[in-house]
């Protein structure tokens, strides 16, 4: 039996849920995906797994210090497979959290989101990990006093490593 649902609050993350079941449960799989907003395409590709063959997963842990001395509120979150760990609604002056992304989605995982300063400068983070190719991170500082802070960011190897962003001042 497979089994897919799709999830669309008012108020947080869109999501999707699906399992396989029954005595053969172990030979199929179900890639799946779902968009932003409030009336995104959920996708699930339901299929058979190839013998012999491993099924490949990424997923990806980006970790945030707040040494801006503010208080940053989240505005967006976005991600590639399924959330371990959200990014907090709040980050306050010298919190160091962790959010977490699961996937075996063929374009790999990735985890990001944007924050927003009471002064209206705007920090956004991204942390991308594919099943092809190298692991990479972006991240910008926006609005009216974007040059009184930068972002120091790293990324391991593999494909389950840490990203890690310091959200500073200058």
């Amino acid at each position: 039996t497979f089994t897919i649902g799709g999830y669309v609050p008012l108020v947080g993350s869109n999501s999707t849920s699906q399992s396989v079941g029954g005595p053969n449960a172990g030979a199929y799989t179900i890639d799946h995906s779902i968009g932003g907003g409030y009336g995104p395409t959920a996708t699930f590709n339901l299929r058979t797994k190839a013998f012999g063959a491993i099924e490949s997963t990424s997923s990806v842990k980006a970790r945030v210090l707040n040494n801006t001395g503010q208080t940053l509120t989240r505005v967006s979150e976005d991600k590639t497979g399924s959330w371990t760990t959200e990014f907090p609604t709040t980050l306050n002056p010298g919190d160091d959290v962790t959010a977490a992304v699961s996937s075996s989605n063929i374009n790999g995982a990735n985890a990001q989101a944007e924050y927003v300063a009471p002064d209206g400068t705007t920090f956004t983070i991204g942390a991308f990990v594919p099943l092809v190719g190298s692991n990479n991170t972006s991240q910008s500082v926006g609005g009216p006093n974007a040059g009184a802070y930068t972002i120091d960011h790293s990324i391991g190897g593999g494909y389950g490593p840490t990203a890690t962003f310091n959200l500073r001042t200058r």
